[in-house]
C-alpha cells in the first residue's frame, strides 16, 4: 500500500476508498497511517473514521484508539474526552490483539494521560506497554526500536514533571540517540523541547538555547509549520525561551513569545509551566501582584494533576518569595518551611530564605539556611547555585569575613555570566550586591568576567538610585517611616498609630523590603 506523502492525500485515498464502496482498504489506510497523522491533523482522523459504518471500527481496539487519540491532539478542545474511547478500546480487546499492538495501544494511553496530568497512570501505562514489548521477540526490529524510542521519550517527560531529573536525562538522551525515522516530526520537536527546559533546569543555559533552535528549525521544516509552532509539540521549546528571557534580565524578549507560548501549552501538560513562566516574566517586569495571581490560577489547574509533581514546589517557592516582595513577610517565611527542595535543588527555598535573612541582617542564620546547598557542591543545579552563592558571599561580608565572600561572588559571578544569567543579581538585594561588585570589579579578574560585572553594575546603580522601579508604600507604611524617621521605638510606633507590635514589626519589614535596605538609617535615606 503506498504511503501517503501529506494529511492531504490520506484524506483523499481514504475517501475514495469510501465512495467507491471499498470499506476495508480505507480501514486499512486508517489502522496503518493514523498515527502518522494524529498528532497534527486529530479532526481529520477523527471526521475519516466518523465517515466510516460504525460498526466497522468500534469494535477494533486499534481503531477505537486512534479515535481516543484524536482527542488529545492539536486543536482539541477537551483532552480529556479521550479517556472514554481508551476505556472503550479496553473493553474490546481481544486474546487475538497481538502484543505489539497491545503496547502501541499503551503508548498512545500513557500519551493523553500525561497531557491530562495523570502522571501517575501514565507512568503505569509507560511500565506496561514496555513489558509487552520486551516479552515478545518475535517483534520486527524496526517496529520495536520506534516503540522502544518513543516510550522512552514519554518516560523521560514524565520524569521531568516528577522531579526526577536523572531519570529524565537518561530516558530523553536515549530517545534523542534514535533515528528521525523512529519519531513522527512533532514527536521529535516535543524532544528538543523537552531536552531544552531539562538544560535550563541543570544550569546549562548554552545547551538550552541550542535545543530550543533546533526545535524550531525542526518545526519549520515541513508544510505543517504553522500549525506545529502553536501546538502543545512547541509548547516545552517556547516555555523554555521565556525562561531563558527571564534568566538574562531580558523583558522584552520574554513578552514578545508569551502569546504564542500560552496558545501552544493551553489544555496540555506544559500549560503549568507555560503560566508559571508567564509570572517569572511579570515579576521581572516589576508586576509582583499580577505574578501572584498567575500563581494561584497555576494552583487551580494543578490540583487536577495527580501526582502534582515538581511544579508544585516550584510555584510555591515562587508564591513565597512574591509574598516576601509583597511584605507578606511572616507569609512567606512559613510557606518556605514547608518546603523540600528538588533532586539537585533544580528548585531551592533555601535561595529564597537565605535572601531575605541577608536582607534582615542576620547573616549567621542566613548561611545556615544554605547548609544543605552548600552540602551538595557540584550536584547543586548550576542554575539555582547563583543565588546561593550570592547569599553566601553577602553573609560572609557582613560578618567581616572579605576572603570567604569575594571566592564565593566570583563563583557567583563566573556561573552567571557562562549563560548570561542576570536574574540572581537582579533580584539580590541591591544593597547588600551593590558593594560586592564594586569589590569585584577592582579584583583581577578573568576577561570574560569584565563586561559581564559591568552589566550587573550598572543595574545595580539604577536601582540603588531609585530609577528602578519599586514598590510603593502604602499610607500606613508612610506612618510608619516618618515614625521610625523621628526616631521612634516599635513600642512607640505602635501606641502612637494604635497597631499591636507585631503589626509594627510587619510593616518595618515590608518597609525594608520595597526600600531594598536593612536598616532604619538606609529606609530612611531611601525613603526621601
Amino acid at each position: 500500500m503506498t504511503t501517503p506523502a501529506s494529511a492531504v492525500a490520506f484524506s483523499r485515498a481514504v475517501e475514495t476508498a469510501i465512495d467507491e464502496g471499498d470499506l476495508e482498504r480505507a480501514v486499512d489506510l486508517l489502522s496503518e497511517h493514523w498515527p502518522r497523522f494524529v498528532g497534527l491533523h486529530g479532526a481529520l482522523v477523527r471526521s475519516l473514521l466518523g465517515a466510516l459504518p460504525r460498526e466497522r471500527w468500534h469494535a477494533d481496539p486499534w481503531l477505537v484508539t486512534a479515535m481516543a487519540s484524536t482527542h488529545r491532539t492539536a486543536g482539541s478542545a477537551d483532552p480529556g474526552e479521550a479517556m472514554q474511547y481508551f476505556t472503550a478500546a479496553d473493553l474490546v480487546t481481544t486474546a487475538d490483539v497481538t502484543v505489539v499492538t497491545r503496547a502501541a495501544m499503551a503508548l498512545h494511553r500513557a500519551i493523553a494521560l500525561r497531557a491530562v496530568g495523570w502522571l501517575a497512570k501514565a507512568d503505569e501505562s509507560v511500565v506496561n506497554g514496555r513489558t509487552l514489548l520486551a516479552s515478545d521477540r518475535t517483534i520486527p526490529g524496526t517496529t520495536r526500536r520506534s516503540l522502544q524510542v518513543r516510550f522512552a521519550m514519554q518516560a523521560g517527560i514524565l520524569a521531568m514533571h516528577l522531579g526526577d531529573f536523572d531519570t529524565a536525562e537518561s530516558e530523553l538522551s536515549m530517545a534523542a540517540a534514535a533515528d528521525d525515522a523512529d519519531l513522527q516530526h512533532e514527536e521529535r520537536v516535543e524532544l528538543l523541547g523537552a531536552s531544552a527546559f531539562l538544560a535550563y533546569c541543570q544550569g546549562d543555559l548554552g545547551r538550552a538555547d541550542a535545543l530550543v533552535d533546533s526545535a524550531r528549525r525542526a518545526a519549520g521544516t515541513i508544510a505543517d509549520a504553522p500549525v506545529l509552532l502553536t501546538s502543545r509539540h512547541a509548547a516545552p521549546a517556547l516555555i523554555t525561551e521565556v525562561l531563558l528571557a527571564v534568566e538574562r534580565a531580558d523583558d522584552a524578549g520574554a513578552v514578545t513569545i508569551l502569546r504564542t507560548m500560552r496558545r501552544a501549552s493551553r489544555r496540555s501538560d506544559w500549560e503549568l509551566l507555560a503560566i508559571q513562566a508567564e509570572a517569572g516574566s511579570a515579576m521581572l517586569q516589576g508586576r509582583f501582584r499580577e505574578g501572584l495571581e498567575l500563581l494561584r490560577a497555576m494552583e487551580a489547574l494543578e490540583s487536577e494533576w495527580d501526582p502534582a509533581g515538581a511544579v508544585r514546589t516550584s510555584r510555591l517557592a515562587l508564591t513565597a518569595g512574591l509574598l516576601v516582595r509583597l511584605g507578606e513577610v511572616d507569609e512567606g517565611q512559613e510557606l518556605l518551611r514547608t518546603l523540600t527542595p528538588t533532586q539537585h535543588h533544580v528548585t531551592c527555598p533555601a535561595l529564597h530564605e537565605g535572601r531575605l535573612l541577608v536582607q534582615e541582617g542576620d547573616f549567621f542564620a542566613a548561611l545556615r539556611a544554605i547548609d544543605e546547598c552548600s552540602a551538595l557542591g557540584d550536584t547543586h543545579s548550576s542554575r539555582t547555585n547563583v543565588d546561593v552563592l550570592l547569599v553566601r558571599a553577602a553573609a560572609h561580608y557582613g560578618l567581616g569575613n572579605t576572603k570567604h565572600g569575594d571566592i564565593a561572588f566570583d563563583v557567583a559571578a563566573l556561573l552567571g555570566a557562562r549563560g548570561g544569567a542576570l536574574r540572581p543579581f537582579e533580584f539580590f538585594p541591591v544593597l547588600a550586591l551593590e558593594p560586592m561588585v564594586v569589590r569585584a570589579m577592582d579584583r583581577k579578574q578573568p576577561q570574560r568576567l569584565h563586561g559581564f560585572l559591568h552589566e550587573v553594575h550598572a543595574r545595580a546603580t539604577v536601582r540603588s538610585t531609585g530609577a528602578w522601579q519599586q514598590d510603593e508604600l502604602t499610607n500606613r507604611e508612610r506612618a510608619v517611616v516618618d515614625a521610625l524617621l523621628a526616631g521612634q521605638s516599635h513600642g512607640q510606633i505602635a501606641a502612637k498609630l494604635l497597631l499591636p507590635p507585631t503589626s509594627v514589626k510587619k510593616y518595618v519589614r515590608s518597609i525594608y523590603r520595597k526600600l531594598e535596605s536593612s536598616s532604619r538609617r538606609e529606609a530612611a535615606q531611601r525613603s526621601r
